[in-house]
């Protein structure tokens, strides 16, 4: 059972229970680009796309102040 609070509340803390970031995973760069543009046409303003040495990556913020990584 998943029990929701509906009433409205603060920013978390940085602590346990909080989310830092969510993570999402592409096939393949073409992928990664069709995903960039579907952010920025919904208006999150992404970043361009970012070598990270083991990885590329695209972050942009959504209206709960939560960064999303592609």
């Amino acid at each position: 059972m998943i029990d929701i609070k509906l009433s409205p509340s603060g920013h978390g803390l940085a602590d346990a229970g909080t989310v830092n970031h969510i993570a999402y995973r592409t096939t393949d760069d073409f992928e990664h680009e069709q995903f960039r543009k579907f952010v920025s046409e919904s208006e999150f303003h992404p970043t361009e796309i970012l070598d990270r040495n083991n990885f590329y990556a695209l972050y942009f913020l959504e209206n709960s102040f939560t960064t999303n990584q592609c």
